[in-house]
């Protein structure tokens, strides 16, 4: 519910920046509107113009006026939608929390069994590297690839590790895809990691990752660092930023503001040189948590 005002309200603040600061409007769609669950976990959109909806009781596809749930195959019908994304063909990736994988082709979606590779993991994480190939992390099952039809396990997560492995594609620059495992961070050249270092301290427990425009990738790495991940190489990045905790997500939109969803703090804008908006209840935002 939150999020698909959310989405399209931000989608709008970017498109209204060339009118007015501000100068946008939010609509708010909810279960009698035909959405399976109020509870909205991903969002995706495909060529055709088609915005996927992730929820817990379902996927729903959205054509600007009304919103139809998907009920074939069984692995969708009011099923915890977990993951979505949109390669660069146009084709939607679907993973349930179930584990189920599944890709649209046409105007169906085709399910992955073991028969395929695929381990039946909910994905935590999808991919696309410079070569079109599609990756994904999964819960506790480290990442895999989807090459010539079949699925391969290309990286297990950290040993002992107690978060699933993040991955993030340069989109904007050399198409790298770069992996957060634990408290390290690498990047992947056709299936080996390559593990990069930076000077100075590094956080026990890293965050975030989100593509960066102008090339490479955002990590969130400690409360006042904010690291870019590109050219082979992890650097630091300091920013003044109003105080805030656990970000869950990050988006570089095109007018170069950074947005942050918080776990407790709301979500915050922030640009070079600029100390940040917070948006929280107070301000008219719905919640705290992103």
């Amino acid at each position: 519910m939150t999020l698909v005002a959310l989405w399209l309200g931000l989608a709008r603040v970017v498109c209204a920046q060339t009118v007015a600061d501000g100068a946008y409007s939010v609509t708010h769609w909810q279960r009698e509107d035909g959405l399976p669950s109020e509870t909205i976990i991903a969002l995706a959109q495909t060529p055709d113009g088609f915005l996927w909806v992730a929820t817990l009781q379902g996927l729903a596809r959205f054509d600007g006026a009304r919103f139809v749930t998907v009920r074939e195959p069984k692995e969708l019908d009011g099923q915890r939608v977990q993951r979505l994304f949109t390669d660069r063909a146009g084709t939607l990736w679907v993973s349930t929390y179930a584990g189920a994988m599944l890709r649209r082709v046409g105007e169906r979606f085709v399910v992955f069994g073991a028969e395929s590779g695929w381990p039946n993991l909910a994905v935590q994480t999808f991919a696309e590297d410079r070569d079109g190939t599609v990756l994904m992390s999964t819960r506790g099952g480290g990442v895999f690839r989807f090459h010539q039809g079949h699925f391969e396990r290309v990286l297990p997560d950290a040993p002992n590790s107690k978060n699933s492995t993040v991955l993030a594609a340069d989109v904007w620059g050399d198409g790298t895809v770069w992996v957060r495992r634990e408290s390290s961070v690498g990047f992947l050249r056709g299936t080996n990691f390559i593990e990069v270092h930076r000077e100075g301290i590094v956080a026990e427990r890293l965050g975030a990752l989100a593509p960066r425009r102008g090339g490479g990738v955002w990590l969130f790495a400690g409360p006042k660092n904010l690291d870019v991940l590109g050219e082979g190489t992890w650097r630091a990045e300091y920013r003044k930023y109003p105080p805030f905790m656990d970000p869950s997500c990050l988006l570089d939109d095109a007018s170069g503001r950074l947005w942050i969803g918080t776990m407790r703090q709301g979500l915050i804008r922030t640009a070079t040189n600029d100390p940040g908006t917070r948006y929280f209840p107070g301000t008219g935002f719905p919640m705290e948590a992103i």
